[in-house]
């Protein structure tokens, strides 16, 4: 975002990287595909620069119940899921 609160979509202007690709990937669609469980950096370059730290874990369900008997639950996706840090 620039100064005067203004902000242009670089996301075609930029080259994607992983710094490990056995970890994931990024498409030629410019969209990140975790392969396995551990942690990877994504990188942009060209007109700007930036990374994100991912941190890919194995699926999980979380869940509780209240005093009153209701219950929820929460479930992220199988396989490993795609968690940035």
């Amino acid at each position: 975002m620039y100064a005067d609160g203004s902000s242009v979509d670089l996301t075609n202007a930029v080259t994607w990287t992983s710094s490990d690709t056995t970890i994931a990937t990024v498409s030629a669609q410019d969209l990140v595909q975790s392969l396995a469980l551990g942690n990877a950096t994504i990188s942009a370059a060209d007109t700007v620069t930036g990374t994100a730290s991912l941190n890919i874990v194995t699926a999980f369900t979380w869940g509780a119940t209240g005093s009153n008997g209701t219950s929820a639950s929460v479930s992220s996706a199988d396989p490993p899921t795609l968690v940035c840090l």
